[in-house]
């Protein structure tokens, strides 16, 4: 739904628009006769009717913008725009600002005071608003919270409509007004009703752990390839001489002691699964030997802190381009090698890249590309690690990275 360009006009009848002519041409009229003098030429008088002519034609261009092609109405910018998403997304585009709302939603656009308001009722609505300059700005109200923003790109859940508010900052800065209290988010960060200020990898860390089927563990990739060095074998136990128990050579388990003398016996031995065919770990393998340059050093040790730390320097306009273009890797980097968050780094990735496209020949914005190929494709060598990969060979054929990411896009 697009509502570029509305004019903030009621229609008018036919009779309303016939008295406007009428005023304008009788207006015209007055206008030439007080300005002619009395020794007036006729050659003003033929320059009278013609203003009055002008004026009819003026008029009429009025009335037909007006009234507008056909039966076609035009709401009042005043008057309340209601948006409901049912089974499907719905996109509201307002020109400077763009609403995507998930199925079930609903929200209620206004623009009070030369901003603009969007009330939602429930559901979720992610939002894209241009930098607003001196206007008035845009606030999403959920119940009693206000998300206030003058040009950024984030996230509003408000559930059923009666519980929590997630909010989750993608780019820029907004402010969250909620009972008094205001806290300010930036890129990367959320705020919840519960938790408050936190990082969003932070909440996809939980919600993965917290999901139907998962094991309450999150598998991190630390980027390099691990390898164990071989055990020595296991002596036998004191009062048991070697080679007894079942099969040739081998040692029985022993069961487990208690405290208090009870033993638990021994868990059967199971064989080992075989591991899945990959066709493409040879890929990864190739992948994952290719160094990545590593986040920048603030001094802390915490991820979720270092995050933070990072967001500041972004956020900082009194940074360089290089020194924030760095910091926003580094976040990217700390959510893959540390958080083990693969959604997140992708998020943060695109992010970059948007912004920082003026400093495509440096090598920072270099490191992103590599970056985005490693994740992508550690995950699934899939038609979008392979949209990656293309891209990286596009800036950076050359070397062992460019190499790599050849094969990656000539694979199948």
């Amino acid at each position: 739904m697009k509502l570029v360009g509305r004019i903030p006009v009621d229609p008018l009848d036919d009779e309303r628009l016939t008295n406007i002519e009428r005023r304008i041409v009788a207006g015209a009229a007055d206008a030439a006769a007080r300005g002619r003098p009395a020794r007036e030429s006729r050659m003003h008088v033929v320059l009278g009717f013609a203003i009055a002519a002008v004026a009819v034609l003026i008029a009429g261009v009025i009335g037909w913008r007006l009234r507008g092609p056909g039966e076609a109405r035009v709401a009042a910018a005043e008057a309340p725009l209601h948006i409901r998403s049912d089974r499907e997304r719905a996109t509201v585009d307002l020109g400077d600002a763009t609403i995507a709302s998930d199925p079930a939603s609903a929200f209620t656009v206004t623009r009070p005071d030369g901003g603009v308001l969007v009330a939602l009722a429930r559901g979720r609505v992610e939002l894209e608003v241009q930098k607003r300059g001196d206007r008035a700005p845009l606030v999403v109200r959920a119940g009693d919270t206000d998300v206030i923003v003058v040009g950024t790109h984030f996230s509003v859940d408000y559930g059923d409509g009666r519980g929590d508010v997630d909010v989750r900052v993608t780019e820029g800065v907004v402010r969250v007004v909620h009972k008094q209290k205001e806290t300010r988010l930036a890129a990367g960060q959320a705020w919840t009703t519960r938790r408050g200020l936190v990082a969003i990898a932070e909440l996809e860390r939980l919600a993965a752990v917290q999901a139907p089927g998962a094991g309450g563990e999150v598998e991190i990739d630390m980027g390099a390839t691990v390898v164990e060095p071989a055990r020595k074998p296991t002596p036998p136990p004191p009062n048991k001489p070697a080679g007894t128990g079942t099969g040739s050579g081998a040692t029985a388990p022993e069961s487990v002691a208690r405290p208090g003398g009870n033993r638990t016996p021994p868990a059967p031995e199971r064989p080992a699964a075989p591991a899945p065919a990959d066709p493409n770990t040879d890929l990864k393998t190739q992948i994952r030997r290719q160094l990545v340059a590593p986040a920048l050093d603030v001094g802390e040790t915490a991820p979720a802190k270092a995050i933070g730390r990072y967001l500041d320097i972004v956020n900082d306009k009194k940074k360089l381009g290089e020194e924030a273009s760095q910091a926003f890797y580094s976040i990217a980097v700390t959510q893959h090698l540390r958080l083990g968050d693969t959604q997140a780094a992708l998020r943060t990735l695109d992010g970059y890249l948007r912004r920082f496209v003026g400093l495509e020949g440096s090598k920072q914005y270099q490191e992103a590309l590599w970056l985005r190929v490693r994740v992508r494709c550690l995950a699934a060598v899939d038609d979008s690690c392979r949209q990656a990969a293309m891209a990286y060979v596009q800036k950076h054929p050359d070397g062992p990275r460019g190499v790599v990411a050849d094969r990656i896009t000539n694979s199948r």
